[in-house]
């Protein structure tokens, strides 16, 4: 906007309707000052070469006039300003010239901070709707309807095919996350609307690249309860490999029991923990499996998911048998029943939620809204 060949313009909002516009300008001397656009705002005219120079024109707003005072107090009688309210006026401090792009420099370093407090503010304040919105949509829009896919086959399991079993995996395995992380969502954003803040239950999960990563980011509230009081209160990993194992299957395997009264909660626990032993004892010795390449990466986190999903199968049936025929069924691959329409649809679903996983996963929307980073 600065009208000619070497301008170069800024705009910074300060606060209250106030925006200090820096223009640099290549050129020397006084002169070069005619190249900087008249503005209703704050104008600063920083020149080049030995002349340098500030020109100021401002409205009369607190911001404004603040920063102008700033000038006058720091070079005393000889700086010049014009008349704020007028045309604007030169001030020559070519034996200052440091100070006074160092004055410059800090007003719009405050500037800057005002501005960022101001976004910070608001962004924070419509933090519980960035929560209760999706909450809702992830309860009425997903889970509810995603249930209506899953509960027929896990209902009745031999009634149906290798494709109805594996997306009706699928389907409870975000059936579950949507309903469980949406309705906490929802709780966490209503209480920070009365000014209580709730701990993050949930942290995409499924973009978990290990099992252990998997705990640290699924019911994150029951995962630290269950190391901080059982895991550790059992002796932890400070009593030898052996110990340590049996600590993490004793503590998965009370955890599945919390969750009600029934086997197939502790054979869900119980696959957990094995998960976890296994993991700590023989994947971590592998360097290949560890590797930082995003094939490798991508590769764990597809294993990962679905040996989430394989414990998901005892955890949602009505019994082990169901579950055990549901097994079954997957472990003799089909196209038995394909129906294109309705299960390419699925398909798609399931694969765009999971990708949603991973995009949220590298983006943190909710955590970047709430430091007041932006989206």
């Amino acid at each position: 906007e600065g009208g000619g060949t070497g301008v170069r313009a800024e705009v910074v909002e300060v606060g209250r309707g106030v925006r200090l516009m820096v223009v640099v300008i290549a050129g020397n001397g006084p002169g070069a000052l005619a190249m900087a656009p008249p503005c209703r705002f704050v104008t600063v005219a920083k020149l080049g070469g030995a002349a340098r120079g500030i020109r100021v024109v401002a409205r009369r707003e607190d911001g404004a006039l603040e920063a102008i005072e700033q000038l006058r107090r720091q070079f005393g009688a000889g700086a010049a300003i014009g008349d704020v309210a007028g045309a604007g006026g030169l001030v020559q401090a070519a034996a200052g010239s440091n100070r006074l792009t160092l004055v410059l420099e800090q007003h719009l370093v405050a500037a800057r901070r005002t501005a960022g407090i101001r976004l910070r503010f608001w962004l924070v304040a419509m933090y519980p709707l960035v929560l209760i919105a999706p909450g809702y949509a992830k309860k009425l829009v997903f889970a509810d309807n995603l249930a209506l896919v899953a509960d027929p086959v896990f209902d009745d399991p031999a009634a149906h095919g290798f494709v109805d079993s594996l997306l009706a995996v699928y389907a409870f395995a975000f059936q579950i996350y949507c309903d469980f992380s949406g309705y906490t969502d929802i709780a966490i954003g209503c209480a920070l609307l009365l000014g209580i803040r709730f701990p993050k239950n949930f942290d995409y999960p499924y973009s978990a690249a290990s099992l252990q990563d998997f705990w640290r980011r699924w019911h994150m509230t029951l995962s630290r309860w269950l190391r901080d009081y059982l895991y550790i209160a059992l002796g932890g990993n400070r009593k030898g490999e052996a110990r340590t194992y049996a600590n993490l299957m004793l503590t998965m395997l009370l955890g599945g029991l919390w969750h009600g009264a029934s086997w197939n909660f502790v054979i869900w626990g119980g696959l957990h923990g094995g998960y976890l032993a296994f993991e700590r004892a023989l994947l971590a010795r592998l360097r290949w499996w560890d590797a930082e390449s995003a094939a490798m990466h991508a590769l764990r986190v597809i294993v990962t998911f679905h040996l989430v999903c394989l414990a998901w199968v005892f955890f949602r049936a009505r019994d082990f048998g169901s579950a055990w025929t549901m097994l079954g069924t997957l472990a003799r691959p089909s196209l038995a029943g394909l129906d294109i329409g309705t299960h390419a649809n699925l398909a798609l679903l399931v694969a765009g939620l999971f990708a949603l996983q991973q995009l949220g996963a590298r983006l943190h929307y909710k955590e970047r809204i709430a430091d007041g980073r932006g989206v």
